[in-house]
């Protein structure tokens, strides 16, 4: 007697277990390699900082080319510090947008100027073609100025000494379309697709430096929000590269954030400005304190909020620059408390290394102006009280 057993589910739950452990394999394979390329792009920055303080104990007449490479490499870590949380929001889904109307050329300005002093660098050369009338687009600003910086370092990286990189918008029925485009090393034409993937980069021989192949993954994550287009074309290695996006124009002609309307900003309206500074990192205190100083400011300094509200029964400061994580009262309850004290039009700038868009909306909550990241950018923090005072 014979016995027929149908064995397709069988069949069908073995391949689906032979699935599962080739991901993970893969899975486990790319964690180990992010965790390589991360190890070895953060020793380059810190190696470059440590050999700079040597240089420095025995050269200090080198001090403002030491100074220029340390600040190099402290904003290359900064980068990859905010590549890393930017991924990890990706990943769970945490990427907020806060959209309004603004006018695109406004956020393109913003990431040239970022990138410009990079760019320079590299002895490349930058062109700008920009439409001479409003693009405007129901966006959130800072995250498209983010995606135009990484695709304008991305270039960069990939362009050798001396190379081009052209930045054009233009025009196509109701859609806007940025072309960013460089004659650098170029890309494979089987990676076009695949260079938007976390963890990829468009040549594993040539590499990236201050890369983690991540730029190109949260651009395309960050476009897909504002349900536009992004695409790569490239002739091959060695061939050049670019990327297009495409956005969709707003339907209303208002412009609710336009970057391009500032008004002079005069930085001479620091001198004699009254200041308070929080931070219980007595470092970063000092460092504050002196670029302050040398602005012509009045400083007064506290490492925590009880020791601040005692230097206020006898300093009134026009303006405050708040650590968030410190012991005791944080900076959220150490500002609202400010504000219940009478300082309501005073000028309140958090600081913090918590840089999601939670602690952000927090600052806002608390009555905070600005939030700004560390390590500190002290150029955009002078930048912001300038503009704060000009107005």
């Amino acid at each position: 007697m014979a016995f027929l057993r149908d064995i397709t589910e069988r069949k069908e739950a073995d391949k689906k277990i032979k699935q599962h452990t080739e991901n993970l394999e893969k899975a486990d394979k790319q964690k180990n390699e992010f965790l390589a390329i991360l190890g070895h792009e953060l020793r380059n920055p810190l190696a470059a900082i440590s050999g700079s303080i040597e240089v420095l104990k025995v050269q200090p007449a080198k001090i403002d080319t030491i100074l220029g490479v340390m600040g190099k490499s402290l904003r290359l870590i900064s980068s990859l510090l905010d590549d890393m949380l930017d991924l990890t929001r990706m990943s769970r889904g945490e990427i907020k947008l806060y959209k309004k109307a603004i006018d695109l050329r406004g956020s393109i300005e913003d990431a040239v100027a970022n990138v410009k002093k990079s760019i320079s660098e590299k002895n490349q050369l930058l062109k700008i073609n920009m439409l001479d009338k409003p693009i405007i687009i129901n966006a959130d600003a800072t995250r498209i100025e983010q995606v135009i910086i990484n695709i304008l370092s991305n270039a960069r990286n990939y362009t050798s000494e001396g190379g081009m990189i052209e930045l054009t918008t233009k025009i196509n029925n109701k859609h806007v379309i940025v072309s960013i485009k460089d004659n650098g090393i170029g890309i494979d034409p089987k990676m076009l697709e695949e260079i938007f993937y976390p963890f990829t980069r468009s040549t594993k021989e040539l590499g990236s430096p201050g890369s983690l192949g991540i730029g190109l993954a949260l651009v395309k994550q960050l476009i897909t929000l504002h349900d536009g287009k992004v695409s790569a074309k490239s002739n091959g290695v060695g061939e050049g590269a670019e990327i297009i996006i495409e956005l969709t124009l707003a339907n209303s002609p208002d412009i609710l954030d336009d970057k391009r309307d500032i008004k002079y900003i005069d930085e001479n309206v620091l001198v004699g400005l009254k200041i308070m500074l929080v931070d219980d990192n007595p470092e970063a205190l000092e460092g504050l304190a002196i670029v302050l100083n040398k602005k012509g400011s009045i400083i007064r300094k506290a490492l925590d909020a009880k020791e601040a509200l005692n230097v206020l029964q006898t300093f009134k400061p026009d303006m405050f620059i708040l650590d968030i994580g410190m012991p005791g009262m944080n900076g959220y309850e150490l500002c609202d408390h400010l504000r219940k004290m009478g300082y309501n039009k005073s000028l309140i700038v958090a600081v913090s290394g918590y840089g999601h868009e939670d602690s952000h909306l927090l600052s806002q909550k608390a009555g905070m102006d600005y939030h700004m990241n560390k390590p500190l950018d002290y150029y955009e923090l002078i930048q912001k009280i300038a503009f704060h005072y000009s107005c």
